[in-house]
């Protein structure tokens, strides 16, 4: 079994130092039993953030993972920027991800929270403010450790009173549920704002004293890593959260009938320049989600083809400034991993979607006679499109009179989009209609010729 310190990556401190490296400000609260370090578990350091996590797939050798007592990962510093995690599983030393519950079970030892300012903004006001507030929490419960971040601060709450298993799909969800009672404790308590994000047993938490973008991270630490405590807090049944019901999970499967592969990648190229950008302090997390979605799902792509044209294509789109491109980029490959688990939509919905728009557009074509619709049917031109769906617009295709209809709906029973087509007319009969444009779902017929919309 490798520690960290017996590792070349890291370099050991004296013991000196690494007392003179945190603070521990007076708690007049009598101190915890606390178990010694020796018994507690150990935890998965890695000393690089990879996007490939164990059981591997079709993107390579999973990560491996070094695992170390709690007080070297909470003091060491090595030449990388290391991330752990809180679940403890050294006879796989790799970084894992949901699928391993497949092959055996994974136990949870350890509850870590991330608190972020109000739009990720972090100002000296907002620092002093939750300094007052661990200290109040240190008070209550003396073996919390915490430590500044450059985006906020990391709690390490405490080790678990006894490991929690984790086995299949609703015993993660189950996990997520105590986490953000935990979060609701904290909150109703103390006034910490923790954040929900982290709520999935697989998370990595960056480690105080990280190499990042070439800087060793040496910033305040609070409380005793070599004493850090048992979670014993107990919620409020106000701050129960009831796990979620869990969904509905596509998974990846071979699509005789697709493009191929760069066919796809042209595709899912230009998909990637029209999605809505993300943006950091703004619900990045779930346009992200939605973005990693559509590419890597939606395109039916290799995970490394999925993330090379994420991170070229989508990413210089998105607002990185206020945590970094690493940090973002990092965001994105843990999407990526969380969508190797299954996907809500079914592995290929892009294509599909957009075969779907083909036999559309043709139909209205014969329907029209030779009047086409404008070249910006063609996916690859939706520019400015925040759903990488195209508007199309009709041109030259002539229907009833407008002064016995007026506005007209419909949505071609072969069009699978997420989008209904809604045409206006406002001009004399027998001129061209206008632009189709997306609209709130309404009635209307399918039928072979273009006299088949019925009136709103």
């Amino acid at each position: 079994m490798t520690h960290l310190n017996e590792s070349p990556l890291s370099g050991a401190l004296a013991s000196d130092q690494a007392r003179s490296e945190y603070v521990t400000p007076p708690v007049e609260s009598q101190a915890q039993p606390r178990a010694t370090s020796a018994s507690r578990p150990l935890l998965p350091v890695f000393d690089h953030v990879s996007p490939v996590a164990y059981p591997e797939g079709d993107s390579g050798e999973p990560e491996g993972a070094q695992y170390a007592p709690l007080f070297e990962v909470l003091t060491e510093t090595g030449p990388s920027d290391f991330h752990f995690s809180c679940y403890s599983c050294p006879d796989i030393p790799h970084r894992l991800r949901g699928a391993v519950l497949a092959e055996r079970a994974i136990e949870m030892v350890l509850l870590v929270f991330d608190i972020d300012p109000p739009g990720h903004v972090t100002t000296p006001e907002w620092v002093a403010g939750e300094r007052t507030k661990i200290e109040k929490l240190r008070a209550a419960h003396p073996g919390v450790f915490a430590y500044e971040t450059r985006g906020g601060w990391r709690l390490i709450a405490g080790w678990l009173p006894e490991p929690l298993t984790i086995a299949r799909e609703e015993d993660a969800a189950a996990w997520s549920a105590w986490y953000l009672t935990n979060i609701n404790l904290l909150k109703r308590e103390f006034g910490i704002a923790a954040d929900p994000s982290c709520k999935n047993w697989d998370r990595l938490f960056r480690v105080p004293r990280a190499l990042r973008d070439g800087v060793v991270q040496d910033l305040p630490t609070y409380g005793d890593p070599a004493n850090v405590g048992t979670w014993t807090l107990e919620p409020d049944p106000s701050d129960y959260v009831e796990p979620a019901k869990a969904k509905e999970h596509h998974v990846r499967e071979e699509r005789p009938g697709d493009p191929p592969l760069e066919a796809r990648i042209v595709r899912a190229r230009a998909c990637a320049r029209t999605l809505e950008p993300a943006v950091q302090g703004a619900d990045a997390e779930t346009t992200l989600l939605k973005a990693c979605n559509a590419i890597f799902y939606g395109y039916a792509l290799p995970r490394e083809a999925a993330e090379k044209i994420l991170e070229e294509h989508y990413t210089p789109r998105c607002d990185v400034q206020l945590l970094g491109v690493e940090h973002f980029l990092m965001r994105m490959r843990n999407k990526l991993d969380q969508l190797e688990g299954g996907s809500p939509k079914p592995w290929g919905y892009k294509l599909d979607e957009e075969r779907a728009k083909l036999r559309w557009r043709n139909n209205v074509r014969r329907a029209g006679g030779a009047s086409p619709l404008s070249d910006s049917t063609d996916p690859d031109d939706a520019e400015g499109d925040p759903d990488g769906e195209p508007t199309m617009t009709l041109t030259h295709c002539y229907g009833p009179s407008a002064d016995d209809v007026r506005h007209l709906s419909g949505q071609p029973e072969t069009y699978s989009g997420s989008r209904d087509i809604r045409l206006q007319m406002s001009s004399p009969a027998n001129n061209p209609l206008s632009a189709i444009r997306p609209a709130k779902p309404k009635s209307a017929v399918w039928a072979p010729s273009f006299q088949v919309f019925s009136p709103c």
